[in-house]
C-alpha cells in the first residue's frame, strides 16, 4: 500500500514539474557593428515545451526594454533599436510564458557602436546677389552638427537638365554662382574623408508658372480684371477690383485707361494708380492700400533675365504698360514691398472688342532675383 502511494506521489510531482516548465533561452540575432542614430533590427525566438505562446524582452546594455506581444512558440520576434552612444553594447534577450515563467538570458551579442563620421549641411537656401548682381545666386547653409567637414561640394541642375553637375568646392558655408541667366536647383554635399552627406533641402530658382487665365477689361467685368501672385507659393489668381479686401492680393489689372470698353491699346496697370490715372476705374475701384508695382516696356526675349529695376531719372519700370503685340512679354517689379520680387507676364492674346485678355505668368520666389528662365 505504501509503495502504491509513493508511486502515485512521484507521478503527481512529475506531472506538476512538466506543467511548470518555461520557455527555452532565446536564440538571438542582430548586427555586430552599428552607428549611432541609425535604426537596426534585432531578432529572437524561444521554444516552449508545451507549445505555449511566449513574450520576449531585450536588454540593451544597462537598459531593459518592454516585454513584446505574445508570439507562437519558436516564432521570431523582431524589434528595431537605435543606439545613441558610441561604445561596446551587450545585447541579450529572455522569454516568458503566460504564467510569467521566464527563461534565462541569452548568450550576448557584443555590438560595437560608433559615431557617424559626419553629417549633412542644414538650412540650405538661395538668395539673389547684392545690388547690381541680382542675376547671380548666393547659396548658403549651416555646417553639420557632427563637425566641420573637409570641404563642401556645390552642384547645380538647370531647368533644362535631368541631372546635377558640380559647380565647385569650398570650405566656406556659402557659394556665389553666376548661372548666366539659367535657373535651376542646388545641392550641397559635406565631405568627411571618404564619407559624403547630401543636404536634404535642394532649393530652386526656377520660377513658378501659373497657367493661362482669362482676364477682362475693367469696364467689361471688374470682378475678373485683377491678377496677383501669392507671395509664399508664387501661384497667380484672378481677383475682383471691386472689393477692397483684395487690395493686398492684386498685382495688376487690365484696362484701356478710358471709360467704357472696346478701345485700344489695352494695358496692364498698377492697382494703386487706378483712382488717379484711369477714368474707367472711377466708381469701380474702392479706396484702399492697393499694391504698388512697376512694369517694363515689352520684352524681346521671355527667357532672358528680366530688366533690373532702375529709379529716376532713367526709370525703366512704369505704372502701366500697353500691350503692343501678341504674345507680349512684360516684366513686373513689386516696387512697393519690403521684399521685392520679379515676375514675367505673358499676354498670349487680346480681344479688344469683347475686352478679354489671356494671360499666363512666371513668378520668381527668390526676393530680388530677376532670373526667369523656364
Amino acid at each position: 500500500m505504501l509503495r502504491r502511494i509513493q508511486v502515485a506521489l512521484l507521478f503527481v510531482l512529475a506531472v506538476g514539474c512538466k506543467k511548470q516548465q518555461g520557455p527555452s533561452v532565446p536564440h538571438l540575432q542582430g548586427p555586430l557593428a552599428c552607428t549611432t542614430g541609425v535604426s537596426y533590427d534585432f531578432s529572437a525566438s524561444a521554444v516552449h515545451p508545451l507549445g505555449d505562446d511566449v513574450c520576449l524582452q531585450f536588454e540593451w546594455g544597462s537598459t531593459v526594454g518592454d516585454w513584446g506581444d505574445p508570439v507562437h512558440s519558436g516564432e521570431t520576434c523582431t524589434v528595431t533599436h537605435t543606439f545613441h552612444s558610441a561604445g561596446t553594447c551587450r545585447v541579450t534577450a529572455r522569454a516568458k510564458d503566460s504564467k510569467d515563467i521566464m527563461s534565462g538570458w541569452s548568450s550576448p551579442l557584443i555590438v560595437s557602436v560608433v559615431a557617424p563620421h559626419g553629417g549633412p549641411p542644414t538650412g540650405v537656401a538661395v538668395s539673389s546677389g547684392p545690388g547690381d548682381s541680382d542675376s547671380t545666386v548666393v547659396v548658403a547653409w549651416t555646417a553639420p552638427a557632427e563637425g566641420t567637414p573637409d570641404k563642401y561640394i556645390v552642384r547645380f541642375r538647370s531647368v533644362l537638365d535631368s541631372g546635377y553637375s558640380i559647380l565647385g568646392e569650398t570650405i566656406q558655408t556659402s557659394y556665389v554662382h553666376n548661372p548666366h541667366g539659367m535657373t535651376g536647383h542646388y545641392q550641397v554635399t559635406a565631405v568627411f574623408g571618404s564619407y559624403t552627406y547630401d543636404a536634404a533641402a535642394e532649393p530652386t530658382t526656377v520660377p513658378v508658372h501659373s497657367a493661362a487665365a482669362t482676364l477682362f477689361e475693367i469696364n467689361v467685368d471688374p470682378s475678373r480684371c485683377g491678377f496677383g501672385w501669392t507671395r509664399d507659393s508664387g501661384i497667380g489668381n484672378v481677383f475682383a477690383m471691386t472689393d477692397s479686401a483684395n487690395c493686398s492680393s492684386v498685382d495688376f489689372y487690365i484696362s484701356d485707361l478710358d471709360t467704357g470698353h472696346g478701345h485700344e491699346p489695352i494695358a496692364v496697370v498698377s492697382p494703386n494708380k487706378a483712382d488717379s490715372i484711369d477714368p474707367g476705374a472711377i466708381g469701380i475701384v474702392p479706396p484702399a492700400f492697393w499694391r504698388m508695382n512697376g512694369f517694363s516696356n515689352p520684352l524681346p526675349d521671355p527667357q532672358s533675365p528680366l530688366p533690373g529695376y532702375r529709379s529716376g531719372p532713367n526709370w525703366n519700370y512704369f505704372i502701366y504698360t500697353q500691350i503692343s503685340s501678341q504674345p507680349c512679354y512684360i516684366s513686373c517689379y513689386t516696387a512697393g514691398e519690403v521684399q521685392k520680387h520679379y515676375a514675367l507676364i505673358q499676354v498670349d492674346s487680346v480681344d479688344a472688342a469683347s475686352g478679354r485678355v489671356w494671360v499666363e505668368s512666371w513668378y520668381q520666389l527668390v526676393p530680388g532675383l530677376r532670373l526667369i528662365r523656364h
